[in-house]
């Protein structure tokens, strides 16, 4: 068996990840919303949905911290001739080292989760420069809900089934476990092809309530929440629109 990382894992990692419906809906409702014609994609992984973006904004850029993930999606944007998405290699709250600009960033599948509050902080500050609104999907673990990769009901440290996929003519069967600490959840997958244990990997995702990131945003200055969604099944999207200087200025001087 051996322990890969995210590099690895990217190389599968589009035959893993299956494309939710429910996000190109919500592309589509936030461009109509906002009139956005421009966006980022961050964390974008291996690109799957980059056929969407390609076709419902003017111009897009994908952004990922891992190499291997970016060099997929160039692959793709190559065979497919799409002229109007960019790719960079960059970690997501250092975002504004890349000096571009945008409508709007889109942080979909809990990938905001990765940063711990200090970096959501820095990654609020550093998008001000870059974007005109930020739309956070995010996922409340202390809601008792569940996700293609998290089950609610099954307890800490157990292994259980969570997905089958083909990989180099290999079918593969993923099995997950979690563990709740106080401020994250921590992830490990096992892969197995029939009784051969292949590989595994962890990570981790930090918890935050509504509450939690409102106060976070707030102390950021930089943002406000223009509008909550929430859904069902425990996650909830967060339509952040940036602060005008003017009212930054005045906010900073109150305090």
């Amino acid at each position: 068996m051996k322990k890969i990382t995210y590099k690895e894992r990217a190389t599968f990692y589009i035959q893993e990840v299956n494309k939710d419906y429910k996000k190109i809906k919500l592309l589509k409702t936030i461009k109509k919303k906002y009139n956005i014609n421009s966006m980022v994609l961050c964390p974008c992984a291996s690109g799957i949905y980059l056929r969407e973006c390609s076709e419902l904004f003017e111009e897009s850029y994908f952004i990922d911290i891992e190499k291997t993930m970016i060099n997929i999606i160039n692959d793709q944007i190559a065979q497919q001739n799409i002229k109007n998405v960019k790719t960079y290699i960059c970690d997501m709250k250092n975002i504004n080292e890349l000096k571009i600009e945008c409508d709007c960033i889109f942080a979909l599948d809990q990938g905001i989760q990765y940063l711990n509050s200090s970096d959501l902080k820095k990654f609020l500050e550093n998008s001000y420069s870059v974007t005109k609104y930020i739309v956070l999907e995010l996922f409340d673990f202390n809601l008792g809900k569940s996700l293609t990769y998290y089950d609610s009901k099954i307890e800490d440290n157990k292994f259980y089934f969570s997905k089958q996929f083909t990989f180099n003519e290999l079918n593969i069967k993923r099995y997950n476990k979690h563990i709740h600490h106080k401020s994250y959840i921590e992830f490990w997958y096992q892969y197995f092809n029939k009784d051969n244990h292949l590989f595994e990997t962890n990570f981790k995702l930090y918890n935050y309530e509504p509450n939690t990131i409102k106060k976070i945003v707030d102390r950021s200055n930089r943002f406000v929440i223009q509008e909550k969604i929430k859904d069902k099944n425990g996650t909830y999207i967060i339509v952040l629109k940036r602060i005008s200087d003017k009212n930054r200025k005045e906010s900073i001087k109150i305090v």
